[in-house]
């Protein structure tokens, strides 16, 4: 049987973050660990990274210990994916999108 196809998973941080430490993990693997993420006003953004997965069901765990929250979103992923994660009262809320973020 021929193994899943990888494909990028694209994490935008995006509003709510202030002078915070995000870890992301992805399939328990940490795939990213930041300190000091602030979302700029200005653009609704604060940092972006991407990561290769292998098509089919997917968890994706972000922490916010500098806010003690936490949330694991499962995604079903065939294509390339964008996740974009925002902090609204006190409660990490995400987007999904086919097409990468603009921001202007």
């Amino acid at each position: 049987m021929p193994q899943p196809l990888k494909v990028t998973l694209g994490i935008d941080l995006q509003d709510g973050f202030a002078d915070d430490t995000v870890v992301v993990k992805v399939k328990e693997n940490e795939v990213f660990q930041k300190e000091h993420i602030n979302t700029s006003m200005l653009l609704g953004f604060a940092t972006t990274f991407k990561t290769e997965v292998r098509q089919g069901r997917v968890s994706v765990k972000v922490e916010i210990p500098t806010k003690n929250i936490k949330r694991t979103i499962m995604l079903e992923i065939l294509n390339d994916v964008y996740l974009g994660i925002s902090v609204v009262n006190s409660i990490i809320d995400y987007i999904i999108s086919d097409e990468p973020f603009g921001y202007l």
